[in-house]
């Protein structure tokens, strides 16, 4: 799939509750396609990302860490010179939905009480 063919599966994949497990970049000539797999089972947390820069694959993963996800799957490919990569995080579980909600809505109130931008 084309990066924008694999975009509008992986979007209407999850809405129908399927997981990421494997994807993969390659390119044909200087184009970036993708393989995916989805699997419809429960689990933790999960995101992914796809054509990164070395540099934006950096910021996602210490992004990522910071939230408590860990790399799951990371799938590496040139581009011409440079590299790419696609990648699925998986939290640890360190933090529930549950909380993270609750967590935004504490610093909101508190943002919104003391007119925080």
């Amino acid at each position: 799939m084309t990066g924008s063919q694999y975009q509008s599966k992986f979007n209407e994949y999850t809405r129908k509750g399927y997981r990421l497990t494997l994807v993969s970049g390659y390119n044909v000539g200087s184009k970036a396609y993708y393989a995916a797999i989805w699997e419809k089972k429960s689990g933790n947390r999960w995101r992914a990302k796809h054509g990164l820069s070395s540099k934006n694959y950096q910021a996602e993963f210490d992004n990522m860490t910071y939230q408590s996800y860990r790399p799951k799957w990371v799938s590496g490919y040139s581009n011409g010179s440079s590299s790419r990569y696609a990648a699925i995080w998986e939290s640890t579980g360190a933090w529930k939905s549950s909380d993270i909600k609750h967590i935004d809505k504490t610093i909101k109130a508190f943002m919104d009480k003391h007119n925080v931008p």
